[in-house]
């Protein structure tokens, strides 16, 4: 698969013809294409042209801009409507190609491309009289993961996004998320005006990744490209639940994670780790159950097994049934696992060769308040900002952020 996304994304960056063509390219009063001098002449958008597909501002004889051309695409019939039909034309040269008409400078009639985020998605937007009618795009996600490694698989227009009033009811939603290192994009997919599933997509040199999050009633279902691994995560009264399951849907592997009051915590084992957690506004211990069912997780994740370095990390930082949201993959993927930069993460305490690890928690004097210590190989920090009396959640949390400036 690394292998597959790394030629992908070499292909994508491939000319199909020479920039000498685009100088002599332009558009007749009939919207057809051609080489000779016509009415409109054309002029390579670089900023929207990747890949295959090509993009071009035409421009009147004032050179007034006055439409948007796309080539080089596929079209189904299954996309096509009474309304947008007009707009959509084929040539044997240049393949099926999209016109958008200007008024006052601002996309009115027709299809105009849109911005893609990391991956260079390729969008176009429909517009009636100036207003947002629907999108038409190529699922990269499923062309992906169905290894069509092909030009007519990047530039064949095969989904579409629908809106009522401006606001997306089906489809997906493209933002971009900065981290170190890499670039990064998230898919939010819509059915129905309601979140249906998210899918991460990272990208570095010699590596590319799509992590697929569906959310459920008690859970979430995660699966990478990666990895023929899916992990089934779901919560309870007790605590939560993690499924390793296989390509048959059986689970290989199940860890079970407790969530336990703070008052509970002098009956814990010293032998487990405990992480504190916010749930429901409190502070909570989780501890896994088995600790070697974990143990073979993580003997599995560290050795490359699973093939994928980000799903079960993602899965460890969903300790509750939260709604996901662009900020929440923000954090997972930026911040490091530490308090304060994961949500609902707020440390953990362990003993290692009779030493203490980590913070502790007790409850403060005044209510809904807590106090904590920090201990670094054995030994109490003596530094204030890791060490605290009676600061409720909140303050704690910004206490975290300040510390990591």
């Amino acid at each position: 698969m690394r292998a597959l996304f790394t030629i992908t994304l070499l292909l994508l960056l491939m000319p199909t013809y020479s920039d000498a063509q685009d100088a002599d390219l332009h558009l007749n009063a009939r919207n057809q294409i051609t080489l000779q001098k016509s009415d409109y002449q054309c002029s390579n958008n670089y900023d929207r042209t990747k890949g295959y597909a090509k993009c071009y501002n035409v421009f009147d004889a004032p050179k007034h801009l006055i439409k948007e051309l796309n080539m080089k695409l596929h079209l189904p019939d299954s996309l096509k409507t009474a309304a947008n039909r007009p707009y959509i034309y084929h040539s044997a040269t240049y393949g099926d190609y999209l016109i958008g008409d200007y008024q006052a400078g601002k996309p009115y009639n027709g299809f105009f491309k849109q911005d893609g985020a990391a991956l260079d998605w390729m969008i176009y937007s429909f517009y009636q009289n100036g207003q947002l009618i629907e999108q038409l795009y190529n699922d990269q996600y499923n062309t992906v993961t169905a290894r069509e490694d092909t030009e007519e698989a990047y530039t064949t227009l095969d989904a579409r996004n629908t809106f009522t009033n401006g606001v997306l009811t089906n489809g997906i939603k493209l933002s971009t998320i900065e981290i170190k290192g890499a670039a990064a994009e998230l898919v939010h997919a819509v059915k129905n005006g309601k979140t249906d599933f998210f899918v991460v997509g990272l990208f570095a040199m010699h590596y590319g990744e799509f992590i697929r999050v569906t959310p459920e009633a008690s859970g979430y279902l995660l699966q990478s490209s990666l990895s023929a691994h899916q992990l089934h995560l779901t919560f309870n009264a007790q605590g939560r639940r993690l499924e390793v399951l296989n390509s048959n849907g059986k689970a290989d592997n199940t860890i079970e994670y407790l969530h336990h009051e703070l008052a509970d915590q002098p009956k814990l084992s010293r032998q487990t780790p405990q992480v504190y957690i916010e749930k429901n506004g409190r502070l909570y211990i989780e501890q896994v159950k088995d600790i070697q069912a974990l143990e073979r997780e993580t003997r599995r994740e560290e050795n490359g097994n699973d093939g994928s370095p980000f799903l079960y990390k993602m899965a460890q930082s969903l300790f509750t049934l939260r709604p996901l949201n662009k900020a929440f993959f923000v954090s997972m993927l930026s911040e490091q696992f530490q308090p304060g930069g994961r949500p609902d993460y707020l440390g953990q305490y362990q003993y290692f060769e009779g030493k203490p690890y980590g913070i502790i928690y007790t409850a403060g004097t005044a209510p809904h308040t807590y106090n904590l210590r920090t201990y670094q190989a054995g030994k109490l920090m003596t530094d204030k900002a890791y060490n605290m009396q009676n600061k409720t959640l909140a303050e704690i949390k910004a206490a975290f952020k300040a510390r990591k400036k």
